[in-house]
């Protein structure tokens, strides 16, 4: 399979293949293919970051460790997306809906979030607002306020 992957890249495999040759990397004896199998299969979603590495140990076969392989893995590659996705302008809706749906897979608290843009829709910062579910929406503004003199953004989203 290491093989098959260095000659013809990701595209040839399904992703429980891929999810199998990752697999191997902490369960290293055995067949890693029913193990892959079972995870698709009771977390369909994982394959876009849903999962929690918590909610993995419930399959048979996969243990605390294995979990954070998969979370660590699909982390690193959202991160490795959203900053690259930072460097370019945002100039489409689609460009910041992309980011902000990329940069709250890997936030556990999905709280409301403000992207920063400065005049050339450029990236300038993404924060989680810490306003309780208590306070009122009209709350929200004091703080975007705030997040934009501090930073000097000019452009607001609110997610």
């Amino acid at each position: 399979m290491r093989e098959r992957y260095e000659k013809n890249g990701a595209d040839s495999f399904e992703l429980h293949q891929l999810l199998e040759m990752l697999l191997f990397h902490s369960l290293r004896q055995g067949d890693t293919n029913p193990t892959a199998h079972r995870i698709l299969e009771k977390h369909p979603r994982i394959a876009v970051g849903i999962a929690d590495s918590h909610e993995l140990t419930d399959v048979d076969g996969v243990g605390k460790n294995t979990a954070n392989l998969l979370h660590i893995s699909t982390d690193t590659v959202i991160t490795a997306l959203t900053e690259s996705l930072k460097r370019a302008p945002m100039d489409s809706e689609f460009a910041k809906k992309q980011f902000l749906w990329l940069w709250t897979r890997i936030r556990p608290d999905k709280r409301v979030a403000i992207l920063l843009l400065d005049d050339k829709n450029r990236f300038v910062e993404c924060r989680p607002l810490n306003i309780s579910e208590s306070r009122l929406p009209r709350s929200y503004a004091r703080s975007i306020v705030c997040a934009l003199e501090k930073t000097g953004a000019k452009k607001v989203v609110l997610c």
